[in-house]
């Protein structure tokens, strides 16, 4: 359990079809894409550019099969 106004950045490793979420607190998250649908990675992203109280952004090296954000 993270708390997401804590999340201080995203990255994506293309290579690995992950995401990472780097906390403020407590240890980061790594998400595989490769076991989600491309519009449920788009809800989370949104939701976490929400609700974080950092300047978040989008990895530019990101891509989905639909268009992100």
């Amino acid at each position: 359990m993270r708390l997401l106004p804590n999340l201080i950045q995203i990255n994506h490793n293309r290579i690995t079809k992950t995401l990472n979420l780097e906390f403020k607190i407590k240890s980061d998250i790594s998400i595989n894409i490769k076991d989600y649908k491309p519009e449920d990675i788009q809800k989370l992203l949104k939701l976490l550019l929400e609700k974080s109280e950092h300047n978040v952004i989008i990895p530019t090296n990101l891509k989905l099969s639909k268009k992100v954000i």
